[in-house]
């Protein structure tokens, strides 16, 4: 029943529940000096003047909800920046991935790599089978230029 006495006073219970404590209240003299009690804590209460504060200090106030609201907004950026980034890295590595399995490689012995040409070669002057690593302007210069017998002289001096 006390908790119920504040909202009483208030008057923010409904009309049956006031009714059950106003009648309550007629044969319980612990709750009546209850409710006297909370009676006098907010009488007391309001007669506590409000502070008075200079306009400088709602000014202060006022800049520092502001500084604050413009850091939360750099922070919001920050954030929505790295979702950002975290999607479109998922987007890559998605389409990277989907890439290696839907395109297949290439079969013809020569493999393209960032700029590179990797081409295994196997000639009859050289007992084992070698791979030679060349940028692509250095294979197409040997490849245009040069029959295929020296094509087969240079790649083999390269291979020693």
């Amino acid at each position: 029943m006390k908790r119920l006495l504040l909202d009483y006073l208030e008057g923010t219970i409904d009309s049956d529940m006031a009714q059950v404590c106003s009648q309550h209240l007629e044969s319980c003299a612990s709750c009546r000096d209850e409710l006297e009690g909370i009676k006098a804590v907010i009488s007391t209460a309001r007669e506590i003047p409000a502070p008075e504060y200079p306009a400088e200090f709602w000014q202060r106030q006022y800049q520092k909800l502001q500084k604050d609201a413009h850091h939360w907004n750099r922070h919001r950026r920050f954030v929505r920046g790295v979702r950002f980034g975290l999607v479109f890295a998922l987007f890559i590595s998605f389409t990277l991935f989907a890439w290696r399995i839907f395109v297949p490689a290439p079969t013809d012995g020569l493999h393209h790599k960032a700029g590179i040409q990797i081409m295994p070669i196997t000639l009859s002057n050289i007992p084992t089978e070698r791979t030679i690593v060349m940028p692509d302007e250095d294979f197409t210069r040997i490849a245009d230029f040069a029959s295929q017998e020296d094509q087969i002289r240079i790649l083999a001096e390269l291979l020693h």
